[in-house]
């Protein structure tokens, strides 16, 4: 019973040894055992140290085992002719298998060759041990090397190693050493060595040498001949009349007048920042005073438009009723036997001219009706201002040149500006603007207080604005808008310049008429105060 016991430990020992065997053998030779992808790539240099089992890598990571290496002649010149015996037939085939996992798809390897990727010997260090290295480079400077033969495995094209090409450039540079004519050069060499001795002992060098010792002979002796002591005498003289005048009653004033002179400076710079400071200050005043100038020329320049838009009422009516204002004139003739003011004769003298012109040319023309067409964008909400906001002084909007008259503009397709004297706003579209952006920023809620031109109420920031842009645009479909800002800070000294944009706003047109125009651009207005407070809400 014992006996049978012992065989069968025995029999169960060597099978698990044969098992642990061929586990351990499946372990370390497991990456040649397994599945994957076979490639070849073939070497015109020597593959010492490159052995079945060598790792191939792309930049440091391991993708596969090389798997054969033979020559090709072996490989594929069997069955060739006997002519056969080319360059190509030469080389060395190196076959390995990649695992697809770590790499992707097969079929990205010809688009990644046509890419540039080669593959190359590479040594281990100082072991002698070799591996093949697959890496990227330009296509140009390694084209694929193109055989007659159908490879058995996907083909990657190769390229010489480090050590190879390190090799060849140094039998380039021994063949070029080997090509230089060493005895001529040597021949050449003693020529001007030659020639050196005699120009040194008989030529023009010698010549020089020797004008150049006779030079420094006659130099000596004009130095031991020159009255050196003399030359000494004058110069210590010199050196005392230097001295007294260093010393001197005027030299000492002067210094003391340069000193005196040097501290008043430094008392005047000292009291500059405040002579500064007061001069700002003046200007300041000065800027708010010219402000207020124009805002009072404001009203004045409105003034003068309604007498204009009054005087050109009267010459409509004059217009349409020419009769009429003849016949007023003959009565107003008739009644005023008696003395005629001053006044009255000239309203007779007017009356006529215009009765006749209108007989004359006027009343061919057709009538056409006046709009003045309001510009009024106010913000939909009013936000609450709360305490602590700055305040803001809103300055008076510039308007550039082409926009300071108040007919509606439009482009026409020849890219000239029609300006329309009957289709007019109410009032100056840079002063209709000035009062929307007042109002706009009032209701926005970003300041304590917004304030006018004029105020007697110390502003922190101050915004100054032109309006460059304020046209329609029927070829393009669009109406033009832009505001240009500045946004001053005046809470240092000197003021700083906080923001510095231009605005602008294409809103597009609903059609072609004059109506249509208006809208647009006061949807284009309403855009630009909107981006403005965006703006201003970020500074």
């Amino acid at each position: 019973m014992n006996g049978r016991g012992t065989y069968l430990r025995v029999g169960l020992l060597i099978v698990g040894g044969a098992a642990l065997l061929v586990g351990l053998i499946w372990f370390l030779g497991g990456a040649r055992f397994g599945h994957g992808i076979l490639f070849e790539s073939y070497f015109r240099e020597t593959v010492q140290g490159l052995e079945v089992g060598a790792p191939v890598k792309y930049r440091g990571v391991t993708l596969g085992r090389v798997t054969d290496i033979g020559l090709v002649s072996a490989e594929y010149g069997r069955n060739q002719p006997a002519g056969i015996e080319r360059q190509t037939y030469r080389l060395v085939f190196v076959r390995y298998v990649i695992d697809p996992t770590k790499f992707g798809r097969a079929s990205d390897i010809a688009d990644a060759v046509r890419s540039g990727l080669r593959s190359r010997l590479a040594s281990q260090g100082i072991t002698g041990l070799s591996y093949i290295e697959l890496d990227f480079v330009k296509p140009t400077e390694y084209p694929p090397q193109q055989v007659p033969w159908q490879p058995k495995a996907e083909y990657i094209p190769s390229m010489p190693s480090t050590f190879s090409q390190v090799q060849d450039a140094l039998q380039l540079v021994l063949g070029k050493i080997n090509r230089i004519d060493i005895d001529k050069i040597a021949t050449e060499f003693t020529g001007l060595l030659v020639d050196l001795r005699a120009d040194l002992s008989s030529g023009d060098v010698h010549a020089t040498l020797a004008a150049a010792e006779t030079m420094l002979r006659t130099t000596n002796a004009a130095v031991r001949g020159a009255d050196l002591q003399g030359l000494t005498a004058d110069l210590r003289r010199t050196s005392g009349s230097l001295r007294e005048l260093a010393q001197g009653e005027q030299t000492r004033k002067l210094v003391t007048n340069a000193a005196l002179a040097a501290q008043r400076l430094a008392n005047a710079a000292a009291r500059l920042p405040q002579l500064i400071s007061a001069m700002q200050a003046t200007i300041r005043r000065v800027d708010n005073g010219t402000a207020d100038i124009e805002q009072g020329l404001v009203p004045l320049l409105r003034d003068a438009q309604a007498t204009v838009a009054n005087l050109r009422e009267a010459t409509d009516s004059l217009r349409r009723y020419p009769a009429g204002g003849a016949a007023g004139s003959a009565a107003a003739t008739r009644e005023g036997t008696g003395e005629v003011s001053r006044r009255l004769r000239r309203r007779l003298l007017l009356g006529g001219m215009l009765s006749f012109a209108g007989c004359s040319v006027l009343p061919s023309q057709p009538y056409l009706e006046k709009h003045d067409w309001p510009l009024v964008v106010r913000r939909a909400t009013t936000l609450p201002r709360r305490a602590g906001r700055p305040v803001l002084l809103v300055r008076t909007v510039r308007a550039a040149p082409e926009l300071e008259v108040r007919g509606l503009q439009w482009l026409l397709r020849d890219g000239s500006v029609h300006v329309d004297y009957y289709e007019e706003w109410a009032v100056q579209p840079a002063a209709a603007v000035d009062d929307d952006l007042r109002q706009w920023l009032a209701a926005s809620g970003l300041y304590s207080a917004v304030l006018a031109p004029g105020s007697r109420l110390h502003a922190d920031l101050v915004l100054e604005s032109e309006l460059p842009t304020f046209v329609a645009d029927p070829p393009a479909g669009v109406a033009r808008v832009a505001l240009s800002l500045v946004l001053l800070d005046q809470r240092s000294t000197p003021a700083k310049v906080r923001l510095q944009q231009t605005i602008r706003a294409e809103p597009k047109l609903a059609g072609a008429t004059v109506a249509d125009m208006v809208e647009a651009l006061r949807a284009g207005l309403r855009d630009v105060l909107e981006q403005t407070e965006t703006a201003l809400s970020g500074v």
